[in-house]
């Protein structure tokens, strides 16, 4: 092993221990508030109750690890620093909650509920300071990635924009349209990857293949093709591999276990939420005593069309003057209640009862207007493959896009999820949409948003 690769090796090496470091700091700390201050509830020293300590010690690794994978917590160099410190944070609270209740099924630990909330404050201050440390010691030992990006056609301006807006990731040492004069040997020299953007297979192949001599890492912007091949399975003819994208949408087994799933889980989130409705419903109506309810036709599973309903959330003569028209940050159109309602996404809980029909489900791509969709389709034909499946309140491309995701980006998203579907993906989704709820990561600061009758899709699509 060269020195250089031994230099690379021990930084992965300690960059691997950092990350799950904390595992070992929440975990010290559960372990030691539970053994010091839950003993007056549990009849019996906590320390004394033979295994137990040890099995709630494991299940409070299992559970936090779990929710760390889930919501990227230990992606440190790859998550902005907010990130982590939220994912961490979420993954405490809800490890710490699940195993109180353990605790209560198991013991007498039937009070003490204020120590959840003592505890939660102090590993938050100890994940910031490991987050911190480790984000700080990972870009010390790797420095931003000089990279050159090859393109062929477009110019591929929401590349670049999204590298500036990470430096301390990346650094473009060159850009270069693929076919011009160029000496792709003395580019690729000095830097630590490429990133390739609308060129043909060959073209693509054969720089992947010198950066594969030079150890350097290739960054592919996947086409609508390259996602479907990528979600599909292998198989043989003989001695020749095939790639089998079989599209036939969700298995009759998935169907009838998703639609299970939804009514479950809508009557569940009906009842918890209906006194908030009834109390959202209120405060609308005494705001301006207009409608309390939105509704809209849009576009569901093989392009039927339903209605869709949401809290109203701007005043009822929105566009009566000016028309249809977009609304900026501190849009007086904009009620208090409904901005509110917004930022919280809480216009959104009556699609529950769209759920529940039958017209959506909990996870999806979500509903476009007619008019809209025939719009894409004529600029992105295969955005038709997304009505194979039926709407979602949440989806793939909600918890991993942002407000300005492009419908080519966002086509990509629902399609890795409609090829790669699974019970598990749906649970996986409707985790991260809480993050995504809780601490707003998807919106932008400056963003512009939607008129009422103008999906929010469509604004981010077509700004």
């Amino acid at each position: 092993m060269r020195d250089n690769d031994k230099i690379i090796w021990l930084k992965k090496l300690i960059i691997f221990f950092v990350r799950y470091l904390n595992i070992i700091l929440v975990t010290v700390s559960a372990g030691f508030v539970w053994n010091n201050y839950y003993n007056d509830y549990l009849g019996k020293p906590f320390h004394a109750r033979g295994n137990q300590d040890w099995l709630l010690l494991f299940l409070y690794v299992v559970f936090f690890h779990l929710f760390n994978r889930l919501y990227s917590g230990y992606r440190i160099g790859s998550q902005r620093l907010t990130d982590i410190v939220y994912s961490n944070w979420l993954s405490v609270c809800i490890s710490n909650i699940l195993i109180f209740i353990v605790l209560v099924l198991v013991t007498d630990a039937n009070r003490g509920v204020s120590l959840i909330f003592y505890l939660n404050f102090s590993e938050m201050i100890i994940l910031i300071s490991w987050a911190y440390a480790a984000n700080k010691l990972y870009f010390r030992l790797f420095p931003p990635r000089r990279v050159v990006c090859f393109y062929g056609g477009l110019f591929p301006e929401h590349v670049l924009k999204k590298i500036q807006e990470r430096p301390e990731k990346f650094k473009l040492a060159d850009m270069c349209l693929y076919g011009s004069s160029m000496n792709i040997d003395v580019m690729l020299d000095n830097v630590d990857g490429v990133i390739l953007y609308n060129l043909s297979e060959g073209e693509s192949a054969r720089i992947m293949t010198m950066c594969l001599a030079r150890k350097l890492r290739d960054y592919l912007v996947p086409t609508v093709g390259d996602i479907l091949l990528k979600t599909s399975e292998t198989t043989f003819l003989f001695d020749t591999p095939l790639y089998v994208a079989k599209n036939e949408g969700l298995r009759p087994e998935q169907i009838i276990v998703k639609r299970i799933m939804d009514i479950v889980m809508s009557l569940t989130a009906i009842l918890v939420f209906l006194p908030v409705m009834i109390v959202i419903a209120v405060l609308i109506k005494l705001e301006d005593w207009g409608p309390v309810l939105y509704k809209q036709l849009r576009c569901t599973k093989d392009d039927r069309i339903f209605t869709i309903y949401k809290f109203r959330s701007m005043i009822v003569s929105a566009e009566k003057e000016n028309g249809v028209q977009l609304s900026v940050a501190g849009d007086p159109r904009v009620t208090g209640v409904g901005a509110f309602l917004r930022r919280f996404r809480l216009d959104e809980l009556p699609q529950l009862f769209n759920i529940l029909s039958g017209d959506m489900s909990f996870v999806g791509p979500r509903p476009e207007r007619p008019e809209l969709v025939a719009a894409y389709i004529k600029k992105v034909p295969e955005f038709a493959l997304r009505t194979s499946v039926k709407s979602g309140l949440t989806g793939y491309a909600q918890v991993m896009g942002r407000y300005d995701t492009s419908p080519e980006e966002k086509l990509k998203l629902d399609l890795i999820y409609i090829q790669t579907y699974s019970v598990l993906l749906d649970i996986k989704i409707i985790l991260m949409t809480i993050k995504i709820v809780l601490f707003n990561l998807n919106e932008r600061r400056g963003k512009t948003a939607a008129a009422e009758n103008v999906p929010e899709e469509a604004v981010r699509h077509f700004p």
